[in-house]
Parts: C-alpha cells; sequence; structure tokens
C-alpha cells in the first residue's frame, strides 16, 4: 500500500509526505513532530488498552491541534446479519493461510465517542454503506 501511494504522488506531482511504514507501538516517532497522521482499518482491531496506548503515542507525536484522519469498518443493519460487532473473527489470506483477529466494529457515534474520549473533536465525517472517515483535529495541549 505504502509503494502504491508513493507512485501516485509521483505521478500527480504533489509534494511527497514522509510515509512510514511500521509498528506503532515498537517506534521512536519523536515528539511534536507532525501535523497530521492518517489510520486505516486499524482502531477498529484495537482492544480497549491498545486503543488507549495508541491514543497517548499519537497525542505525543503530533503538534497541538495535529489533525487526524481515520477510515474504519462501519457497524450497520447490513453487516449485523452476518458478523458479531465486537468479537474475535477468522480471516483468510488468497493463499489459504487462516488467522484470527479481534474486530469492533462502530457506527458514527461509536467512532465519535472514541475519538472525543482521546480529545479529537470531528472536523468532518463522512459515512458510506461499509465505510467511516473521519478528520478530526486534536484538542490537547499538553501532553
Amino acid at each position: 500500500m505504502r509503494n502504491q501511494a508513493q507512485a501516485r504522488i509521483k505521478d500527480q506531482d504533489l509534494k511527497a509526505p514522509n510515509l512510514i511504514h511500521a509498528d506503532f507501538f515498537y517506534i521512536d516517532l519523536g515528539g511534536d513532530v507532525y501535523d497530521r497522521a492518517f489510520v486505516s482499518i486499524m482502531l477498529s482491531h484495537f482492544s480497549r488498552e491498545q486503543e488507549t496506548a495508541f491514543f497517548t503515542q499519537l497525542k505525543q507525536i503530533l503538534q497541538p491541534g495535529g489533525e487526524l484522519m481515520v477510515i474504519d469498518s462501519l457497524w450497520n443493519p447490513r453487516r449485523s446479519k452476518y458478523r458479531k460487532q465486537e468479537g474475535i473473527e477468522e480471516r483468510g489470506l488468497k493463499d489459504g493461510r487462516k488467522f484470527r483477529v479481534f474486530k469492533r466494529y462502530m457506527d458514527q457515534g461509536g467512532m465519535a465517542r472514541i475519538l472525543e474520549s482521546h480529545s479529537f473533536a470531528i472536523k468532518s465525517l463522512y459515512v458510506g454503506d461499509m465505510l467511516l472517515a473521519i478528520r478530526a483535529a486534536g484538542s490537547h495541549l499538553n501532553h
């Protein structure tokens, strides 16, 4: 995905952002460095403890007022017919391997509560059939 993003940036002659592919919990990204962070289909895989650790570290690396862009799975009536809202799910890869993951689907209110509980205010929101897209600004002034 990172390579695809870099190719699109180059094709469109855009100023290249600093794209980092790493385990967020095990990398030193400095403090008050970034003005924006983008997470995709990630928050819904965090336990409550991981969620707290994620936002604690995020607030350390984002500049005050920095933005968080989130895309994640939407909980809706259609999905409720074949999934539990929260629990362990079995997933399969194209090569046939299977694994189990924690998944917590959220509706827009649930995602808003999570962001607000970690001092992020929603600036814009898109709710599609299967995904939420949110732009939120951090209101943390002191770390």
